[in-house]
C-alpha cells in the first residue's frame, strides 16, 4: 500500500486528518487522498520563502506526503497570524495618517501590507494551491522584514495602541529656540514608525523617546522662574477737608440758635 501511495501521489488521512501510519499497524479507517505536486522549481522556491518568512522548513524531497504536511503546517501558522496582521496594518495606518506621514513611502507599512496579503492568500487557498501561493509571494521590502512583522505583529499593535502620543504631540509643539532637542525626539518617533522592525525596534524606540520627552518637560518646568505673588495696593479711604468739617459745625450752631 505504501508503494502504491508513493507512486500515485496519495496521502493517508484518518478521520479527516493527515497522518503517517506505522507499517506494522494500518487502521481500517485510513483513506487515501490524491495530492497535487508542484514543479520542483516551485517547490524549492516555496520552501525557501516559508523558511525566511514563517520559519517553517519542510523536508526537501518532493513527495505527496511532504507537500501535504507542508501545506497543513503553513495553513495552521497562517491562521495563528491572521488576526494580529490585520490589526497591525489597521493600527499602523491610522497612526501614520494621524501624524500626517506619507503612507506610500514607509517600509514598515509596506511590509505590514505585504504580510497581510501573504497570510490572506494562504488562508484562502486550497491544499493544492498553498505551495504556489507561497512561491509567488510579493516581497514588498524583504523576506526578513516580513518574517519579523508577522512574528511581532501582536506586540507592535499593542505598542501603537498604548504609546503616549499626547506626550509626543506636546513635545513637538515646543519652540526650537526653547528646546532644540524636542524636534529630535519627534523625529526618532517618526523614524521608528516608518522603518522596518528588523531595522528599528518599535517598542524600545518609543519607550526611550517617552523617557526623553518626560525628562525634557520636567527640565523645562524646573527652569521656569516662579512668578512673584500678586500684591494688592492698600485702599486709601477719602478724608473730609477742614472747611467741610467747619461748615457742618457752623450749620448746626445756627439751627440750634434759632
Amino acid at each position: 500500500m505504501f508503494s502504491f501511495a508513493l507512486q500515485n501521489n496519495l496521502t493517508f488521512y484518518l478521520h479527516g486528518s493527515l497522518v503517517e501510519p506505522p507499517l506494522e499497524n494500518l487502521d481500517d479507517a485510513l483513506e487515501l487522498r490524491e495530492q497535487a505536486l508542484p514543479s520542483d522549481d516551485v517547490w524549492q522556491q516555496a520552501r525557501a520563502r516559508a523558511a525566511e518568512i514563517l520559519g517553517i522548513v519542510p523536508a526537501p524531497l518532493l513527495t505527496a506526503t511532504n507537500v501535504a504536511k507542508f501545506a497543513a503546517n503553513v495553513r495552521a501558522t497562517a491562521e495563528q497570524y491572521q488576526q494580529s496582521v490585520e490589526l497591525l496594518y489597521t493600527t499602523l495606518s491610522q497612526r501614520l495618517e494621524a501624524l500626517r506621514i506619507d503612507t506610500r513611502s514607509t517600509p514598515r507599512l509596506q511590509t505590514a501590507q505585504a504580510a497581510r496579503a501573504f497570510i490572506r492568500g494562504i488562508a484562502g487557498a486550497n491544499k493544492d494551491d498553498v505551495v504556489s501561493v507561497i512561491a509567488s509571494v510579493n516581497i514588498a521590502t524583504s523576506a526578513t522584514a516580513m518574517g519579523e512583522s508577522l512574528k511581532k505583529a501582536e506586540e507592535m499593535s499593542a505598542v501603537l495602541e498604548n504609546a503616549s502620543w499626547e506626550l509626543f504631540e506636546t513635545v513637538g509643539q515646543i519652540p526650537r529656540e526653547r528646546a532644540p532637542q524636542a524636534q529630535s525626539i519627534v523625529e526618532r518617533v517618526n523614524d521608528a514608525l516608518t522603518r522596518d522592525e528588523h531595522v528599528v525596534e518599535l517598542k524600545r524606540t518609543l519607550k526611550d523617546a517617552q523617557s526623553a520627552a518626560l525628562e525634557l518637560l520636567t527640565s523645562l518646568v524646573e527652569a521656569t522662574p516662579p512668578q512673584p505673588p500678586l500684591v494688592q495696593p492698600p485702599i486709601v479711604q477719602p478724608t473730609r477737608s477742614t472747611n467741610e468739617a467747619t461748615g457742618s459745625e457752623s450749620g448746626i450752631d445756627e439751627r440750634s440758635a434759632v
